[in-house]
């Protein structure tokens, strides 16, 4: 599993978001307010049936209805490019506030 954390703006004021790419269950996942007891946003809140959908693209929609400015998920970014490797080489890759340390598995 691939794990990004971003402390960003939004239009529920600051917060932590995570984004990555979970091998084993093959989706892409987002959490906004990952250091809340309830996040604003959780793929968990999504039903089983919809996770064939929960694309980039779709998590894309996510952020801008957050007003998360400070994250893309368009195909020309540099974080979508990271988590299509992910998928791809199905590693794990941990950010922590800027530094990068990747785990093959």
């Amino acid at each position: 599993m691939s794990q990004h954390f971003f402390n960003v703006s939004s239009n529920c004021g600051n917060v932590e978001v995570l984004v990555g790419w979970d091998e084993p269950l093959k989706v892409f996942f987002l959490t906004i307010g990952v250091d809340l007891e309830e996040p604003y946003y959780s793929t968990l809140y999504e039903p089983m049936w919809m996770n064939q959908y929960l694309t980039l693209d779709y998590y894309q929609g996510v952020l801008e209805f957050y007003e998360i400015n400070d994250i893309s998920l368009m195909p020309d970014s540099e974080l979508f490019l990271q988590l299509m490797d992910d998928q791809k080489y199905g590693r794990q890759v941990l950010l922590d506030r800027g530094s990068i340390s990747t785990i093959d598995e």
